[in-house]
C-alpha cells in the first residue's frame, strides 16, 4: 500500500481487531477518551494525589479490566484522524462496515470500538494489510477522537526527534 493518506497519524502496536459490533455505545467511547485523556495529560507521577483521587483511578482500571476480559492481538498500526491502516490474517471484504476494537492505553485497557469501513485490503507477506476509514455517527466522538491522535502524534514526533538528535 503507497503511504499513510492523512497527514495527521502515529504508528503504534497495540491490541486491535475487526468486530461486527460495537461494544459500547458512542457516548461511552467519547467519555472513555476524554477520560483517558485527562489522565495522560494530567499522570499523577511526581504530585500528591488525593486518596479519593486515588481510589477514582483505581475503579477506572479495574473496571477497564472488567469490561475487556480479554484483549485482541497485538498488531502494528497506523491510527490517523481519517483512517486506521493495520494487518492481519483474514481479509474482511472491501466496502465492509464495522467496528474498529482497539485498546489505545495499556494503563487503562478499555475495548475501544470506533465504526469504519474498508477502504483496501492488499496482500503482504502471507497477511493481508487493511485499511479503513472512520465513519463518525456522532460529531463529540470525532472531536475525542481527533485529540487522541494529536497527543500520540506529537508524542511520537517528540520522541523521534530525540533519538535523531
Amino acid at each position: 500500500m503507497p503511504n499513510f493518506p492523512d497527514g495527521l497519524y502515529y504508528q503504534t502496536s497495540l491490541p486491535l481487531a475487526w468486530l461486527d459490533a460495537p461494544v459500547q455505545s458512542e457516548l461511552e467511547a467519547q467519555r472513555y477518551l476524554e477520560v483517558l485523556e485527562a489522565m495522560e495529560q494530567h499522570p499523577h507521577e511526581g504530585i500528591e494525589v488525593s486518596q479519593v483521587e486515588a481510589r477514582l483511578d483505581l475503579q477506572l482500571l479495574w473496571l477497564a479490566r472488567l469490561l475487556t476480559p480479554q484483549k485482541p492481538p497485538e498488531r502494528d498500526a497506523e491510527i490517523g484522524i481519517e483512517h486506521i491502516r493495520w494487518s492481519q490474517t483474514d481479509a474482511p471484504q472491501v466496502g465492509a462496515e464495522g467496528y474498529v476494537g482497539m485498546i489505545l492505553s495499556p494503563s487503562l485497557p478499555y475495548l475501544l470500538s470506533i465504526a469504519a469501513t474498508i477502504t483496501e485490503v492488499e496482500p503482504v507477506d502471507g497477511a493481508v494489510q487493511v485499511m479503513a476509514t472512520w465513519t463518525w455517527q456522532i460529531q463529540s466522538l470525532r472531536e475525542a477522537f481527533e485529540r487522541t491522535v494529536f497527543r500520540h502524534h506529537r508524542v511520537q514526533i517528540r520522541r523521534n526527534r530525540g533519538a535523531v538528535s
